[in-house]
């Protein structure tokens, strides 16, 4: 299963007209980081994708798995009331459809 998260981070970023630096400011970590991801050298925790998921109000699934750039419709946003659970089922769902994010994230 291809991981779209390094092409629809880059793409969520510039269709809302953000720079690496000020997305860095709204997900609390530096513009280092949100360039490794983009360039696929890295990954952000379970805690930052949840974070990024709320930013772009898009689910956790498209944000990993769907060419959002190519997708042509708007994504999905599930209800994610209770952070501690969010971040259970994210990375369950890591788990299961992402192994290799899972591996390089630690999860496995």
């Amino acid at each position: 299963m291809d991981n779209y998260f390094s092409l629809n981070i880059e793409y969520l970023r510039k269709t809302r007209g953000l720079t690496q630096a000020q997305l860095a400011d709204n997900v609390d970590i530096t513009p280092t980081a949100i360039s490794a991801w983009e360039n696929k050298k890295s990954y952000p925790s379970a805690l930052t994708l949840l974070k990024l998921s709320n930013k772009f109000d898009v689910s956790l699934d498209d944000l990993l798995k769907k060419d959002l750039a190519k997708a042509g419709d708007s994504p999905t946003m599930p209800d994610q009331s209770n952070d501690k659970s969010s971040v259970f089922l994210l990375e369950t769902a890591i788990k299961a459809h992402c192994p290799d994010l899972a591996d390089k994230l630690g999860l496995l």
